[in-house]
């Protein structure tokens, strides 16, 4: 039965990884989000620039003001100004996206780098991702996967993902199938499906580890169930086949048309469609009539939980 064997790739954010896992770009909100809301005096803003800043996020958003992004950037800078990594990180992504100012590539660099030398994490990604892929700084993995350890150490998911991608690849670091394992280790216990779907391929293929069909079944088990096209597919075959779990086509069935109907990765999907169809030849009426009932009830089940079936 085929399978998806390729590991899930890096990306801006993830965005080159099959497995359809990626999460946004774009600006990440923290904090405690109540301290947002509560109106701010004037006095405030000329002295504290965590005021400054959460008035700044109140504007960027339009929450308890009208949103207007280019007063969300004056205070931004200000907050920036007076050394506050979160505002200087703030900052650059408002360049970025050409939000209340130009866009501005070396403008947003400025201050990612500021802001990241400063500690801030998400900026440690951003740093990470420019010289990961050569946006407006020459292409260097090992400067790429020292600003990713920065941003994993202190719990960036997107950050701890792409750090193992480059110890899996050897990509400015030694190639360490063991520290791959652990950084999307860390990022899987996040909920991160992406990593998840990694380490089923890890764990099935035995890589950094022993090869263990039913720790793959699991990792993959999570992945699918977070709506990973990739891991509804592997989850499927290795039912179909009875490896690390009791042979089950009914359960594989389901887990094919999931992937089938996924709308993350189209090379999931076509596998998935594909895989379905071989075992549906295989399977009276009557269990493809309870596999599909076993699909509308994880279907059911996802939209109970608020979580959607897949990623758009």
């Amino acid at each position: 039965m085929l399978r998806i064997v390729i590991i899930a790739g890096m990306g801006l954010a993830l965005s080159l990884s099959p497995a359809g896992a990626a999460p946004s770009d774009g600006w990440e909100p923290r904090g405690d989000a109540a301290a947002w809301l509560k109106p701010l005096g004037g006095a405030v803003e000329e002295e504290d620039a965590e005021a400054l800043e959460s008035r700044g996020i109140l504007y960027q958003l339009g929450l308890t003001v009208p949103r207007d992004h280019a007063e969300a950037v004056r205070l931004y800078r200000r907050a920036a100004e007076r050394g506050r990594p979160s505002a200087q990180y703030l900052l650059g992504t408002m360049y970025e996206a050409g939000n209340g100012v130009v866009s501005d590539e070396a403008e947003a660099l400025k201050w990612f780098r500021i802001a990241a030398e400063g500690g801030d994490p998400s900026a440690q990604f951003k740093m990470g991702v420019r010289y990961d892929k050569g946006r407006g700084v020459a292409q260097d993995h090992a400067e790429a996967a020292r600003w990713y350890r920065g941003g994993a150490e202190r719990g960036h998911v997107d950050a701890q993902f792409n750090l193992a991608n480059l110890h899996y690849h050897g990509l400015g670091v030694a190639q360490d199938f063991s520290a791959a394992l652990a950084w999307f280790g860390r990022a899987a216990e996040r909920g991160d499906a992406a990593a998840q779907f990694n380490l089923g391929i890890m764990h099935e293929y035995g890589q950094g580890v022993p090869a263990d069909p039913a720790r793959a079944a699991a990792w993959y088990a999570r992945a699918a169930d977070g709506g990973n096209a990739c891991a509804q597919v592997n989850l499927g075959a290795l039912y179909d086949e009875g490896r690390g779990v009791a042979q089950d086509r009914a359960r594989a069935y389901q887990w094919f048309e999931a992937a089938a109907a996924n709308a993350g990765d189209p090379e999931c999907r076509r596998q998935g469609a594909g895989n379905r169809d071989r075992i549906a030849a295989r399977m009276t009426a009557e269990q493809i009539a309870a596999a599909e009932r076993l699909v509308r009830e994880w279907k059911h089940r996802r939209q109970a939980a608020n979580v959607p079936a897949s990623r758009p």
